[in-house]
């Protein structure tokens, strides 16, 4: 009995090995799709009103063993970190209960209800996750190894909420609007330290995580100790040596994002090891009213459908047959950039982006929910037509508010308009060398990508509700704005209220000269200083256009804004 032992454990371990072989080989293939989405593919009509639901739920083929090297997180573990750090801070305890709160601080939103939902599309959803935020179990070729993760989709940046008429947040979410409170940034930097805080103990780490999420499956438990936090080991240790921070470019804050940099980041053209402090091509999150009548996409049109006129006129008559499905040939490659898809994938959504697109075709912003003074407006509606709609496009009167007729795509070179010029300039001699020298490449085959100078002066359908403004969301309001010399050098953006007089940030400046919430005010996330003095975050330009106008002029303008 007792010479048999050895070999039973010879056995037993052998066993094991095969096991765990067995399990990394299925680890490393492993995949999902959104259970959201297939949730809504039930209460949906039928496969016609899936538009916006993909908008909102769809991964667009991000949720796998590939987007987890970049973007895409195992939930349960890095939401445990999360709320490691972030809990403690909040006086709150490490469980569960907790998360909801923590995510909170960074801008994601769980709302009660979508404002513009269309009833043709299924049922409301229900959110007990944040808003954007795609899921699934992925698993491989053993079906009882899984995997919970989760992915960044549309809404996540394109949900946004309502404000009532006092200027306050609200639990309403209006798909297209902006989301100018998220932070992804900052939640990249608290996972990370929350990452490092639990791997100098990782038996401590996993029990934490099993208790926050109990329900987890052997399976799962499994993947997490035999795969992904070996890997995570590894990929700790070089990270922390060679940059010691989440990514190689950084995100910008509240309501921003760095697509540029991010596809800089996953072409090679930019390290994928060092941090790149020079790559601050920040953008403010756009509404995305009109946006068939682009003809280019991005703040200074640095992407046209190739074989398109890059900067051309467009009424609606003039817009190309199904334009906004038009543009998934630019906006399926969005998916590199936001959720790690590699280019083959992102080739391969365009039908599914086509059809997300297609939910947005009569997408009117929120109404402004204050009060306006309608013979002002109609004042400011003529200087409007004078002074500004030769750039930001001519308006029609209609029954309920102007809508956008014309659009010039018009391109104002930098040194006419003066703004931060690192956006333009982050489209440099790398990124066109590397369209030059990849003929057949997807994105280079669909895409033409331009160095153009400038900026394209923006729509301005629904920009009340879009604060702060500047393609760099370097000015918190729009009075601001037309006042270029008391435009605030530092001021707070994220988890903010609306000033309606001003339209924009409702701030006030504390000692020290910074703009701050207004005392009393009880942010809904957490607060960041935008500080204009940074790399890409000037706050000057786009001055000419107010030298001529008087002060009653300007007030005019103002209140017209508010009824687009």
């Amino acid at each position: 009995m007792n010479g048999s032992l050895p070999g039973l454990a010879r056995r037993i371990l052998a066993a094991s090995l095969v096991l765990c072989a067995a399990g990394c080989a299925a680890l490393s293939h492993m995949s999902g799709s959104s259970s959201d989405l297939r949730a809504m593919r039930h209460g949906a009509g039928h496969p016609a009103d899936l538009g916006q639901a993909r908008f909102v739920f769809d991964d667009f083929g991000s949720l796998n063993t590939r987007t987890l090297e970049t973007y895409a997180s195992p939930w349960k573990l890095y939401t445990t970190a999360v709320l490691m750090i972030e809990a403690p801070r909040l006086g709150l305890p490490v469980e569960r209960s907790s998360l909801r709160p923590v995510l909170e601080q960074f801008g994601f939103f769980f709302p009660d209800s979508i404002g513009n939902w269309d009833p043709r599309g299924g049922p409301a959803p229900a959110f007990a996750g944040p808003l954007g935020s795609t899921r699934a179990m992925t698993h491989g070729w053993i079906p009882w190894l899984r995997l919970e993760v989760r992915n960044t989709g549309c809404a996540a940046c394109h949900g946004g909420r309502l404000y009532d008429a006092q200027g306050m947040p609200t639990r309403t979410a209006w798909i297209g609007l902006p989301n100018t409170w998220i932070d992804l940034e900052g939640y990249s930097e608290s996972t990370f330290a929350g990452l490092k805080l639990g791997m100098r103990d990782e038996h401590a780490f996993l029990e934490t995580m099993e208790r926050v999420y109990p329900e987890m499956s052997w399976g799962e438990r499994f993947v997490y100790r035999h795969a992904v936090v070996p890997r995570l080991r590894r990929a700790l240790k070089d990270i922390v040596a060679a940059r010691d921070r989440a990514l190689v470019f950084d995100n910008g804050g509240p309501g921003l994002a760095n697509g540029v940099a991010s596809l800089k980041y996953q072409l090679g053209i930019i390290s994928k090891r060092d941090y790149a402090a020079q790559e601050m091509e920040i953008v403010s999150i756009p509404d995305l009213s009109d946006r068939a009548l682009r003809s280019s996409l991005l703040v200074d049109g640095t992407y046209a459908v190739r074989g398109d006129t890059r900067f051309r006129s467009l009424t609606w008559a003039q817009a190309p047959p199904d334009p906004l499905a038009r543009l998934a040939d630019i906006v399926s490659y969005f998916t590199i950039t936001t959720s790690g898809n590699d280019a083959a994938t992102a080739e391969r959504m365009t039908p599914r982006v086509q059809e997300a697109l297609r939910s947005l075709a009569n997408y009117a912003p929120p109404r402004f929910p204050g009060t306006v003074d309608d013979s002002l407006a109609a004042r400011g509606r003529e200087v409007f037509t004078t002074r500004c709609s030769g750039c930001h496009g001519r308006y029609e009167a209609g029954a309920m508010r102007p809508r956008l007729a014309e659009f010039p795509n018009r391109l104002v070179p930098s040194e006419r308009i003066g703004t931060d010029s690192l956006r333009w300039r982050s489209v440099d001699d790398s990124v066109l060398r590397w369209q030059a020298r990849n003929p057949s490449h997807p994105i280079v085959r669909h895409i033409e990508i331009a160095r153009t100078g400038g900026y394209v002066a923006p729509i301005l359908t629904g920009v009340w509700a879009t604060a702060p403004y500047l393609h760099n969301g370097s000015v918190p309001t729009v009075w601001a704005l037309m006042h270029p010399d008391e435009r605030p050098a530092r001021f707070e953006v994220g988890g903010h209220r609306l000033d309606y007089a001003r339209m924009g940030i409702a701030l006030e400046p504390d000692s020290a000269g910074v703009w701050r919430h207004p005392r009393g005010d009880r942010p809904g996330s957490r607060p960041v200083v935008y500080d204009t003095a940074q790399l890409g975050r000037g706050n000057g330009g786009h001055r000419f256009p107010f030298r001529a106008m008087s002060e009653e002029e300007k007030a005019a303008v103002l209140e017209y804004l508010k009824t687009l």
